[in-house]
């Protein structure tokens, strides 16, 4: 939408309004208290309305948006993580951060929980559009895309 168009949608809107409230004001309160009812209950349809049209539309977009195609996730090395996408926390050292050390012992050789994408299952394109994630040595974390925590080792607050 141009600007040009939304200043026009701006102004109509605005006029529509004074017009309505012109209206409403010359038929007295009575009247324009049953008015208002009536234009309240058309105007909560409408926002109902277009609110599950914005869910469906969001729904579409999901699931047309092209998945992370070529993308190749591979982790090697003792406690190594490696994931397309991070989100949460992921410690790949003894602790969790913001947790005791009791609940977190991980086992040598245990990879953390993440959310790792195979790469048997991952759809091979172009190589121009394929990303590797690939996390390699002891400890090691590596994803396409993190929000959340990080950790690589026992102590992450250096308060001993």
């Amino acid at each position: 939408m141009t600007r040009g168009w939304r200043i026009a949608g701006g102004i109509a809107a605005g006029l529509a309004l004074v017009v309505l409230g012109v209206l409403l004001f010359k038929a007295g309160l009575d009247d324009a208290d049953k008015w208002a009812s009536v234009i309240g209950v058309f105007a909560t349809l409408l926002g109902l309305i277009l609110a599950g049209y914005g869910v469906v539309l969001s729904r579409r977009a999901l699931r047309s948006s092209p998945q992370a195609a070529g993308v190749q996730v591979t982790a090697s090395g003792t406690r190594s993580t490696a994931a397309q996408t991070i989100s949460g926390t992921v410690s790949t050292g003894d602790t969790v951060p913001g947790r005791s050390a009791e609940k977190d012992k991980t086992p040598a050789g245990n990879t953390p929980q993440a959310d790792p994408t195979p790469a048997a299952e991952t759809p091979q394109t172009t190589e121009a559009a394929q990303l590797t994630v690939t996390a390699s040595g002891e400890r090691a974390i590596a994803a396409q895309t993190i929000s959340g925590t990080v950790s690589t080792g026992d102590d992450t607050t250096g308060n001993r």
